[in-house]
């Protein structure tokens, strides 16, 4: 969808500095990730009920460390965009990427995000992990 005229343009970022807890299905490791995480939303709203949307996040510094000693990087950035009718939810997948420096395989935690633009605008979104897949030390899925 390209702005016209009569589109609005809405913009929302947001920097956090957050930790979560997961666990490696290679091994049942418990890992306490933390570090920054970037937000940013793009919504334009073409004036008859449609918008086109944007989101970027990036987890660039985020690590991770295990309970068996083993670190992890998480290297994902992730873009998606999609046309949306204003009001109506819909969803798109990501997967974040957990690397070890340690002896740990590799593993990617699978997400799914559901998302609204509101009609005045605002996003509202909803996360939820709903796998992970062991990649082994050389990346390829088990």
């Amino acid at each position: 969808m390209r702005a016209s005229a009569d589109a609005t343009v809405f913009h929302y970022s947001e920097s956090d500095l957050g930790s979560f807890t997961t666990t490696n299905p290679c091994n049942g490791e418990i890992i306490n990730v933390s570090g920054p995480s970037y937000l940013e939303f793009t919504v334009t709203m073409d004036g008859t009920g449609g918008s086109h949307f944007e989101a970027h996040y990036n987890f660039h510094d985020v690590t991770g460390q295990g309970g068996l000693g083993n670190t992890y990087h998480v290297p994902t950035a992730v873009s998606q965009e999609a046309n949306v009718i204003v009001g109506q939810e819909f969803t798109f997948e990501y997967e974040q990427l957990f690397v070890s420096s340690g002896s740990a395989d590799n593993f990617d935690l699978h997400y799914l995000v559901r998302v609204t633009v509101n009609p005045d605008g605002t996003v509202t979104t909803s996360q939820a992990i709903y796998s992970s897949t062991c990649r082994g030390r050389n990346g390829r899925r088990r």
